[in-house]
């Protein structure tokens, strides 16, 4: 997706397997995009977010009843990296489940958001979620950073 997209609904999709950037990803000004029992496994990104990257002021996202496997990121938000957003746009997880998403990386410098990374947002709701074995690795040192979910 590029800049200006709106009023976007994938139901009952499945993304996977995709490389380099991960499945979505938007660049700015993108509002009303609802996913909705929709799967990302094993997407990949060499910088953030191996599922999802939502780009600045891309807002009232809304992510329902979706599932995050094995997503992996080189840099932030294993599954998904949320830019900045502002004048009180959201974005928000109901019922979704996370797992097995991870970053990892070669850099000696702080990673995180194993499962989800947030740059700033004015509100960011995450209802009813299951997060589990969601991690950061830093593979210079082969030990676990903090941030494994958020």
């Amino acid at each position: 997706m590029s800049s200006g997209c709106h009023n976007i609904t994938f139901e009952n999709c499945n993304f996977n397997t995709r490389g380099g950037n991960g499945a979505f990803v938007t660049d700015t000004n993108c509002f009303n995009i609802n996913f909705t029992n929709t799967v990302f496994t094993s997407n990949t990104a060499s910088s953030n977010g191996g599922a999802v990257t939502l780009g600045e002021n891309c807002h009232d996202t809304k992510f329902m009843g979706c599932t995050f496997d094995k997503n992996t990121a080189n840099e932030k938000g294993g599954a998904v990296y949320i830019a900045a957003s502002t004048n009180g746009h959201y974005v928000s997880f109901e019922n979704c489940v996370f797992k097995n998403n991870n970053v990892s990386n070669s850099a000696n410098d702080a990673r995180s958001g194993g499962a989800i990374y947030v740059v700033s947002a004015n509100r960011v709701n995450i209802t009813d979620c299951l997060f589990k074995n969601n991690n950061v690795v830093n593979n210079n040192i082969k030990e676990m950073s903090p941030g494994g979910i958020i």
